[in-house]
């Protein structure tokens, strides 16, 4: 076991090979990006000298089923060309326990994940973590028994996921501006009771998100402090506010600047309980789970997830 350079004990295994990668691609992913990266990876695998087999998925079932085939097989690593909803979903086929080795190579509109982790984003740089990056032991998140990896939200920034998620002509980080500023208009802040094992609140709030990462919305850094490494969850409450501050607030979400702000509230917990007045949505991963009521937890160190050696630059506000 290694330490890192504050002494404490850093959780991750070096490679050992040769191993064996089954490739799933998403060709959905990124509004088509996943097929045109899906096409030209057999070639940067040759070029790697990295033994793969390649499957393209043609719907969500198959893309289930071709992460179901792999359970089980012993030495082989799953590695998903897709986005964050990708990987949500090869989290969600993997039989209950089952600690595999995954590896991302982002090609989704979000790629929150891999920007949390310091995966590139370039389709040859992150297939070369394959052999040159190492094992990370990496923490999954829970609403019920639907797993997440990055943030799950409620309230405001549930709504713009799932109004995001429609869109399919603007990408990047403005699909998720363009959707926040047609969501504003209409939206009501729901009523909150949340309680968990550090943290009890009730009131009115924008939007209550659970954070395993730093970053959802293609970059929005809403948990600067956050790891996905550390066993815990960041409780992220934004209280009530006019329209105007929160387009005001909006922009200071990308480089983590909302935190100063008195409006914003944080917890660090392992478990929560969340309720509302009215059925609220719950997104993660850009991807629908559930409606509260919910129950969320961490679990710890439940996947290996192929990153770089060192970690990302520590987010600030």
């Amino acid at each position: 076991m290694r330490r890192d350079r504050t002494g404490a004990r850093a959780r991750f295994e070096p490679m050992r090979g040769p191993f064996h990668h089954r490739v799933v691609v998403n060709p959905a992913s990124g509004n088509g990006q996943g097929r045109r990266i899906g096409a030209r990876l057999p070639a940067i695998f040759a070029r790697l000298g990295l033994a793969a087999e390649f499957h393209h998925s043609t719907t969500a079932q198959h893309f289930r089923e071709l992460i179901q085939g792999h359970a089980g097989d012993s030495g082989q690593r799953i590695v998903i060309c897709g986005g964050d909803g990708s990987l949500n979903m090869a989290l969600a086929s993997m039989p209950p326990g089952e600690r595999a080795v995954m590896a991302l190579v982002p090609c989704g509109r979000g790629n929150d994940v891999a920007r949390s982790l310091g995966i590139p984003a370039r389709a040859e740089e992150a297939a070369g973590l394959l052999a040159e990056g190492i094992e990370r032991e990496v923490d999954v998140g829970y609403v019920g028994e639907k797993p997440f990896a990055s943030i799950a939200a409620m309230g405001f920034d549930a709504l713009v996921s799932i109004a995001a998620s429609r869109m399919r002509i603007v990408r990047g980080r403005l699909v998720y501006v363009i959707a926040a500023l047609r969501q504003l208009a209409r939206f009501v802040p729901p009523e909150f009771t949340i309680r968990s094992d550090t943290f009890n609140f009730q009131g009115r709030a924008m939007m209550v998100s659970l954070a395993n990462a730093p970053y959802y919305g293609g970059g929005m850094m809403l948990s600067p402090s956050s790891s996905m490494e550390d066993g815990i969850m960041e409780i992220c409450v934004v209280l009530p506010m006019s329209k105007l501050s929160l387009l005001r607030l909006l922009p200071r979400v990308f480089s983590g600047g909302h935190v100063d702000s008195p409006l914003f509230i944080t917890s660090s917990a392992r478990r929560a309980t969340i309720a509302t007045n009215t059925p609220v949505p719950v997104c993660a991963d850009g991807e629908y789970l559930a409606t509260s009521p919910v129950e969320v937890r961490i679990e710890q160190a439940a996947i290996r997830l192929v990153s770089p050696r060192t970690r990302p630059p520590k987010a600030e506000s």
